[in-house]
């Protein structure tokens, strides 16, 4: 990790990017089977993309 990451705005910043990942992942699992495929499919790719992004920020 780099130096910056014990800075308290940093800290936060990775909170809130943590918070986001949750709460998407809450969506998909609220949405369950009664929402259509397109829907799904759409969250998804938004928790794919933020998985992503965290994996990239934490190397």
């Amino acid at each position: 990790m780099s130096k910056d990451c014990d800075n308290p705005s940093c800290r936060e910043a990775r909170k809130q990017r943590d918070r986001e990942v949750a709460v998407t992942s809450l969506v998909r699992n609220a949405l369950g089977r009664h929402a259509p495929a397109e829907e799904l499919e759409r969250v998804d790719q938004a928790i794919a993309a933020q998985r992503a992004r965290k994996k990239e920020r934490d190397q």
